[in-house]
């Protein structure tokens, strides 16, 4: 769960073509210099393991998310891009938050799936700095995911690099059963048509196929038998999706 902030907020009235439109300066990651990479150029990666970007408030929490932090190390290159990100638990009804102010990741202490959590709400924190590695800034409000042009899901991806993940995106029978649910059920529908948890959702399925581990596909699999609505995509429905990952990290340089 992306926790928002108020330029979300706003943005989240322009993508649903509510009051407001228009262009917003480009932020960059908050605290951080904005600015892209030089044309034809990937992230450059400073070598070593992600578990080095990564500040826990407790050994425990450390030791519970190191196999997801090797998942995330086994798909991805580090680079500075990922910052430092403090993680702890957490209570309530929701499993994760990001927050991206405070650069911070939050996990239930009784999540049901943590380590596919923790990689969720990782995959938050990457729509943060792709903006950035993909060249996308002004487009973007400094989340790759969010198009600021765009009226419509349908839209997103148009004039953006990362226009064919759209397109396979909402080509997917997950997301065409979500869509088609969205008048009968609004309330129940809205969050999971947020564009930002697509992202994220998507992201996340792309680790632990990559990855294949054995933790993180079980828990994919419970969230799909478990959740009533699909959150997450079949492996067939995923392929293109998934094809889509490859073309647009592996351009980006950010794949092992």
């Amino acid at each position: 769960m992306l926790t928002d902030t108020p330029i979300i907020n706003k943005m989240r009235r322009i993508v649903r073509g509510g009051a407001g439109s228009g262009n917003f300066d480009h932020a960059g990651r908050p605290g951080e210099v904005g600015g892209s990479l030089p044309s034809g150029e990937g992230a450059p990666s400073n070598g070593g393991s992600l578990s080095g970007n990564f500040s826990f408030r407790q050994s425990k929490i450390s030791s519970r998310f190191e196999n997801a932090i090797e998942d995330l190390d086994s798909v991805f290159l580090v680079t500075d891009e990922w910052g430092n990100t403090k993680v702890s638990g957490m209570t309530g009804r929701a499993e994760g938050r990001y927050w991206p102010d405070a650069e911070k990741i939050q996990i239930n202490n009784s999540a049901r799936n943590p380590e596919f959590t923790f990689v969720h709400e990782s995959s938050h924190l990457m729509d943060y700095f792709l903006d950035d590695v993909l060249e996308m800034d002004g487009l973007t409000a400094s989340l790759a995911s969010l198009n600021i042009d765009a009226q419509s899901t349908a839209e997103m991806g148009i004039g953006t690099p990362m226009e064919g993940f759209w397109d396979a995106i909402g080509n997917s029978s997950a997301i065409q059963e979500l869509e088609g649910l969205r008048n009968a059920d609004p309330e129940g529908t809205s969050y999971l048509l947020d564009v930002r948890e697509i992202f994220a959702r998507a992201n996340t399925q792309y680790v632990a196929t990559r990855s294949q581990s054995p933790v993180l596909l079980e828990q994919l699999n419970d969230v799909r038998e478990f959740e009533f609505y699909p959150e997450q995509w079949s492996d067939d429905d995923f392929a293109p999706i998934a094809a889509e990952f490859d073309s647009l990290y592996g351009d980006a340089g950010l794949l092992r």
